[in-house]
């Protein structure tokens, strides 16, 4: 089962396929460290341009937070910047994205050079104590030490002066980012408050029914159904009776048994009742407001 699940998140998924830019990737370094590197060259995030690089991203920019698909996030940034991808480019020629799209595009990077990679969903501890915030990274395995292991690709030397990060962010202790699946058991057991798990402690977007929608992104990224963060649909917007709140405490157990539950999270996105990602996904978008979006794969 081991050699199954590095084989599956070896190979690319429709949304990290880079598609027709496939040569763009020729020359990539074949490291962890090296490949954050360039990614963090690539894009911004949109709301950190400013207080990291004086760069605020303009309002008619702000729709390229909507990029789902690594073909077409290749497409914006040649059209920015037609350099090399090794070459970084300055705050003002990088794409627009959030914390997903440095793991997006890691993921396709990654895989491309045969390292198997995930994206995980959850809540990184060390950007402010005492508050659980959103956000998304990539897993890794490591075939020297035989284990996965977490890694942020946005986080580069600025980001680690700016919060005073205390580790490698090529390799995220693991009591500093709570996948979705074990925010939603600390609050289930009452071990946590789910009001510290959101995007900003004076936000809204926060709470319960936000630490039910990254489980099941988290479910769904395990599944290499890497979508944007405002994307929902099944059970992620409604609130669960006692049967789907079942059926989410098993989701949390199959998304964080590695290799050993493999098979049967697999099994669970594919059959479980309003947890896989239909051809159409609603999107709540804070760039364009709420809407679909068709998905190609």
């Amino acid at each position: 089962m081991v050699m199954d699940a590095q084989a599956y998140y070896r190979v690319q998924s429709p949304i990290t396929d880079p598609g027709e830019y496939g040569s763009l990737y020729d020359g990539l370094p074949a490291d962890i460290p090296g490949l954050c590197r360039i990614v963090q060259g690539l894009i911004i995030h949109y709301l950190d341009g400013e207080r990291l690089f004086g760069y605020a991203v303009p309002e008619e920019r702000l729709l390229e937070i909507d990029t789902c698909y690594v073909t077409k996030m290749l497409a914006r940034i040649l059209e920015l910047d037609d350099r090399p991808l090794t070459e970084s480019r300055p705050p003002e020629r990088r794409l627009a994205g959030c914390c997903r799209d440095f793991a997006a595009l890691f993921c396709s990077m990654a895989r491309h050079t045969g390292i198997p990679t995930r994206m995980r969903v959850g809540f990184g501890a060390y950007f402010d104590p005492g508050f659980n915030y959103d956000h998304w990274i990539v897993e890794c395995w490591d075939s020297q030490e035989g284990r996965w292991h977490l890694v942020d690709p946005e986080m580069s030397g600025r980001h680690v002066r700016v919060h005073s990060i205390p580790f490698d962010a090529t390799d995220v202790p693991s009591n500093q980012f709570m996948v979705g699946g074990l925010a939603w058991q600390v609050c289930r057991a009452g071990d946590e408050d789910p009001k510290r798990f959101g995007l900003d402690p004076n936000s809204d977007i926060k709470g319960w029914w936000f630490v039910q929608q990254r489980l099941i992104h988290d479910l769904a990224a395990q599944n290499k159904m890497e979508l944007v963060p405002w994307h929902a649909w099944g059970l992620m917007e409604r609130e669960p009776n006692e049967e789907e709140l079942a059926l989410l405490d098993q989701v949390a157990v199959l998304t964080q048994g590695g290799e050993q539950t493999f098979s049967e999270m697999r099994a669970m996105y594919e059959q479980g009742p309003d947890l896989k990602a239909p051809s159409v996904v609603n999107k709540y978008s804070p760039a364009a407001g709420a809407g679909q979006m068709r998905l190609d794969c």
